[in-house]
């Protein structure tokens, strides 16, 4: 078996949970990273929000708040469902023609 450290105590932000947040948010916490959750959905309609806290990973919900992005994340993982006019994404991923 194929041991992965380069995650180790790194923190990541994974934005948008659904199907592949979910999961890259558990594979990245096993293999050690400092992981932190955030979707759209308010904590209270969103099951693998619940399921993710309980599993002791940091959780942010209802909303993709910019000043998140003070805790300056080594890495981030952006699901698909993430809209391209998200905030968050332009000024994480700005496109040549956007201001951030």
């Amino acid at each position: 078996m194929k041991h992965i450290i380069n995650f180790a105590n790194k923190k990541v932000l994974v934005l948008g949970l659904a199907k592949s947040g979910e999961s890259a948010a558990r594979l990245l916490d096993k293999l050690g990273a400092i992981v932190t959750v955030n979707d759209g959905k308010p904590f209270e309609e969103n099951p693998a929000a619940q399921s993710l806290l309980e599993e002791g990973i940091k959780v942010v919900t209802g909303g993709h708040p910019l000043e998140l992005l003070d805790e300056e994340f080594a890495l981030v993982v952006k699901n698909p469902g993430i809209p391209y006019s998200n905030p968050m994404r332009i000024t994480l991923f700005p496109s040549p023609n956007e201001e951030t």
